[in-house]
């Protein structure tokens, strides 16, 4: 599997700018990846069959430059709440994210105000415990999302086979989870399907159904996350008839805006956003006509 070179992703663009939700979409979601001393999110908005415009993404703290130590950020979260322990700045740090993101209304290029549905928040590693315990407590609690990547090794069923999940609300290789009481319901995704299927819709040509598409800017504002597109390598793997693409990072590479902008794929199907293409409308009954006698 080929991916696009990081200038071609950087060119990849819809015409819109920065925060503009296209006309052709009917659904924002957001993704928000959890580290210690930052936080990284995108945020998307979907339309009929899948086809889907990155609208804005970043980190918080908001960094004073755009290439930094991912272990040592120019402004940690642990600056901006002093005296605060590691969990209480990565609660208070995405309190104050989700507000900037969810709280705001996203405007539509015909003028229609719009808002994120569904916004995952990466629960895995050793903050699993604050992380869903600010989902169930956050005022965007409808919103939000705990998941939980597993990347589906060709060897494994995939998500969609599980038995535990047959009958009940998952979508393309993705499930929700069981949560223990009074917790939030959150959802297991396969990273390896969804990674996949990021890199073949971005891989297609402008106008073509499914197409991804970077909001307009000059092409150095695309650089880090095009780079972080790109910061895994794909190796296909087959067992018997079922045939995987394994992803692993890359040495030396981040891949954190790689993980939101799959993560907003996650959300959009969980919204509903399917690759189906809006039907056809039903021809028209033909009035009866009463004939004069």
């Amino acid at each position: 599997m080929s991916l696009l070179q990081v200038d071609a992703i950087c060119e990849k663009q819809s015409g819109y700018g920065r925060g503009v939700v296209p006309n052709e979409a009917t659904t924002i979601t957001a993704m928000i990846d959890v580290h210690p001393e930052i936080l990284y999110y995108e945020v998307w908005a979907y339309g009929v069959g899948f086809q889907g415009y990155k609208i804005d993404g970043g980190n918080f703290p908001h960094q004073k430059r755009m290439k930094f130590n991912h272990k040592k950020p120019p402004v940690p979260l642990s600056k901006v709440f002093p005296g605060m322990d590691q969990e209480a700045a990565i609660f208070a740090g995405l309190g104050a994210c989700t507000e900037e993101i969810i709280g705001r209304e996203w405007m539509r290029s015909d003028g229609v105000p719009m808002r994120i549905v569904r916004c995952l928040v990466d629960a895995n590693g050793n903050e699993s415990t604050t992380i869903r315990s600010f989902c169930r407590q956050s005022k965007y609690a409808s919103i939000l999302v705990p998941s939980f990547g597993k990347g589906i090794t060709a060897k494994q069923a995939p998500i969609s086979r599980w038995e535990q999940v047959q009958g009940k609300g998952y979508g393309p290789e993705w499930a929700p989870t069981k949560p223990k009481a009074g917790e939030t319901t959150g959802v297991i995704f396969d990273t390896n399907y969804w990674k996949t299927r990021f890199h073949r819709q971005l891989a297609l040509p402008k106008g073509s159904k499914s197409c991804l598409y970077l909001f307009k800017a000059a092409s150095d504002q695309h650089q880090f996350a095009a780079h972080a597109y790109r910061a895994e390598t794909p190796t296909e793997v087959q067992v018997g008839s079922r045939i995987v693409q394994e992803w692993q990072v890359r040495p030396g590479q981040e891949n954190h805006q790689f993980d939101c902008a799959v993560g907003c794929m996650v959300a959009a199907s969980i919204a509903g956003i399917s690759n189906r293409v809006a039907e056809s409308k039903r021809k028209p009954k033909r009035k009866k006509v009463r004939y004069m006698q």
